[in-house]
């Protein structure tokens, strides 16, 4: 079940006594995209870390290992309409995010159109 899948990053400093943790970040695995990516740090509470950051490959394979990684997130496909590419949009499980953007495929759908009736 990917959907319910979590990636958490945790940077901790081990040459320190006491308390080791630096900083957190936590995605859901349907949400990583391949490629580079600039990851940012959080702290215990939540609240951003100032100029804390990580740089990071993200590189999704199948789940014996090796293979080709796959895309995830934006989706394409193939329209009904003259063979067009249309983006799809994935619903994340955050339900903010998903009825925010939810009605934007229509206009995304019509702006396909108009480029597509341009050229």
């Amino acid at each position: 079940m990917p959907e319910l899948a979590l990636l958490r990053f945790v940077v901790l400093d081990d040459d320190y006594i006491g308390d080791d943790f630096i900083g957190q970040y936590t995605i859901a695995f349907e949400c990583l995209q391949p490629g580079y990516r600039n990851v940012p740090l959080l702290g215990l509470t939540g609240d951003p870390l100032t100029h804390a950051s990580l740089f990071v490959h993200i590189a999704i394979t199948n789940r014996r290992g090796g293979g080709k990684a796959q895309r995830r997130g934006l989706s394409v496909r193939r329209g009904v309409r003259r063979g067009r590419e249309y983006v799809t949009l994935r619903n994340t499980g955050i339900k903010v995010l998903d009825d925010t953007f939810r009605p934007a495929s229509g206009p995304l759908r019509e702006a396909t159109d108009l480029r597509e009736d341009a050229q």
